[in-house]
């Protein structure tokens, strides 16, 4: 093969190895391309998500955390050494808290401060599933609020303790779905948005004022799906009213 020959054979070689390149590099800026738009796309996802969670947020700024706290404090888990559930203290000495909660004997409040007291004497509804116990040194206190200014689509809070004594304090929100649901064995019951798992039950569903809107009796169990079921205030007004501890 001639000097010539070897040298046209050389350069068509070059020429394929550059050209091979190119379309390689054409690959990869259009992968590049396809890359850059992909970080846009998940840079605009992040950016709406980052603004949904805002606008939740200042949802919240409406709370009122001189009276919230003070709910929270109140708030306690009641126990017969095998399960639990939750409740409030309404007044120094009495709690407030599901009938099915409180059907158990030798009861115990936990306060959120870890502090124990027996609880010496119950009421348990015969029409709901409210309880009033009896529980001498707990001390605190909680707002009612006036089932006349309730409306469906109004912010809540509730406050208790699912699922294990360690998670005393767990905070959901949602908003009321219902005022007058009739579901399983409750009648005119509140419905909330907000979630709630076993061991809330008795718990407090309170408005962004810290005023009580119902105690917790009832929800979807361990799959946690945002619904669940209230005694309402008028329930729970009636029963203390009922009382005589």
């Amino acid at each position: 093969m001639g000097k010539l020959t070897k040298r046209l054979v050389f350069d068509l070689f070059m020429f394929i190895i550059v050209v091979s390149t190119l379309m390689h590099m054409d690959d990869s800026f259009n992968l590049v391309d396809a890359r850059l738009d992909m970080l846009d796309s998940t840079v605009m996802s992040v950016a709406q998500a980052s603004s949904t969670t805002n606008t939740r947020l200042m949802k919240l700024e409406n709370v009122d955390f001189s009276r919230v706290l003070p709910v929270y404090d109140s708030t306690i888990t009641v126990t017969d050494g095998q399960g639990h559930g939750s409740g409030v203290i309404f007044k120094d000495g009495y709690v407030l808290t599901a009938a099915h909660v409180a059907e158990h004997e030798n009861l115990t409040v936990i306060t959120m401060g870890g502090q124990e007291f027996l609880v010496v004497n119950q009421f348990i509804s015969a029409k709901y599933d409210v309880a009033v116990l009896e529980v001498p040194g707990v001390v605190g206190s909680i707002e009612f609020a006036d089932p006349e200014t309730l409306q469906l689509f109004d912010t809540v809070i509730m406050i208790g303790t699912p699922l294990d004594l360690q998670l005393c304090g767990t905070i959901t929100t949602g908003v009321i779905s219902s005022l007058d649901r009739d579901i399983y064995h409750w009648e005119d019951a509140y419905q909330v948005s907000a979630v709630s798992a076993p061991g809330s039950s008795g718990c407090p569903v309170i408005t962004m004022e810290g005023k009580l809107v119902g105690l917790l009796v009832g929800g979807p169990g361990y799959t946690c799906d945002p619904y669940s079921i209230c005694e309402s205030v008028v329930h729970v007004l009636e029963t203390i009213e009922e009382s005589d501890i």
